[in-house]
């Protein structure tokens, strides 16, 4: 998923999933935390890139289903 708000820097892009680092005043920085937590636990992952000329995107992988 993109977006096209104000991005984030490389240095910001470093920290995004760790607990309790947020970017908002009033966020309380859990919320990629718990993503990547959940995630990982599904031997998945979670990644964040800039998107030019603006914004982020996220990309989740998760592996396949068992037939």
């Amino acid at each position: 998923m993109a977006d096209s708000g104000p991005g984030f820097s490389e240095d910001t892009r470093r920290r995004l999933f760790e607990p309790f680092f947020s970017t908002k005043p009033e966020g309380m920085g859990l919320g990629l935390s718990l993503c990547e937590t959940l995630l990982t636990r599904l031997d998945g992952r979670i990644e964040a890139s800039h998107h030019a000329p603006r914004g982020a995107v996220f990309t989740i992988h998760l592996p396949l289903a068992p037939a």
